[in-house]
This record gives structure tokens, sequence and C-alpha cells, in this order.
């Protein structure tokens, strides 16, 4: 019996040895990342406006809001304001929507220059948004006040 004993003692060590051995022989790799978002910004860079005689037209931005202020409009006169649209963000943008809101039967509003879907490159792409308003004949009421939003949605460009 103790022959038994002293022979799984000395397998027990052998196989310690061994196993110390291919220890020995074992290595390790590690990979390390680091992730920087980018950013999605984009506001209105400058502005120009003209009109048919007698209609004063004015656009103010702020960055991000443009607002258009039409004074004397008249049955089929026209107002136009062009826009910059820049991104300042990191990354490219794409144009998820355009919404005209309210948009009146007295005027028709057209934002064209751009499509849903238009990308636009950052830091230095740009796009020039022109936004007419037309007096429609027998809709325009005399001594009214109308007011209109334009809502352009920008998105990341691969979605």
């Amino acid at each position: 019996m103790r022959k038994i004993g002293l022979l799984a003692l000395a397998l027990v060590l052998a196989l310690g040895t061994m196993g110390v051995g291919l220890a020995w022989w074992s290595d390790t790799l590690f990979i390390e990342g680091s992730i920087e978002t980018g950013t999605l910004s984009a506001e209105f860079a400058g502005n120009e406006c003209t009109a048919d005689d007698a209609i004063e037209v004015q656009c103010v931005t702020d960055g991000k809001t443009a607002t258009i202020t039409i004074g004397n409009m008249y049955p089929s006169g026209t107002a136009t304001c062009s826009l910059t649209l820049a991104n300042t963000g990191s990354i490219p943008a794409k144009i998820g929507s355009i919404v005209v809101d309210p948009d009146p039967a007295a005027l028709d509003i057209d934002v064209e220059g751009i499509d849903e879907g238009t990308t636009i490159i950052p830091i230095e792409g740009s796009v020039d948004v022109t936004v007419s308003v037309h007096g429609v004949p027998g809709e325009l009421v005399e001594s009214a006040s109308y007011a209109f939003t334009v809502t352009i949605g920008v998105i990341q460009f691969n979605e």
C-alpha cells in the first residue's frame, strides 16, 4: 500500500511540475481603445432678402432661428429670403424634415435649395436655403397679419 501511496504522490508531483512548466510558457495580450464621439450642430450663418416693389422684408437670425418679417404684402407680391445653413458640427448632417407650419392659404410658401436627405459635410459645409413667400390672389386679406414657421430638422447622416 505504501508503494501505491508513493506512486500516487510521485504522479501528483510530476503533474504539478508540468503545470508550473506550462505556466512559464504563457503570455497575455491586451487591446485598449479610446473613443470620442462627434457633435451634430447646424445653424444659420447668413441671410439676404429681396422683395417686389413696396413690400418690406427683413430676416433676423440668432443662429438657430431665422425670423422673417414681411410688411405691405399684396396679392401676387413676392418676398424672398436666402439663408445659409451651415454644418458647425464635426460629423456630416442630413436634412431629416422640412415643415411649414401653419401654411396659410393666403400665402404660397416655398422652401428651395434643400430636400429631405440632403447631406451637409462638417465644418466648411453649408447649403443655401431660399424661402419664397407669394401672396395668393383672392386669398390674401387686406390689413391682416399672417405668421408661419419653417422648421428644418437636422439629423445625423447615417440615419
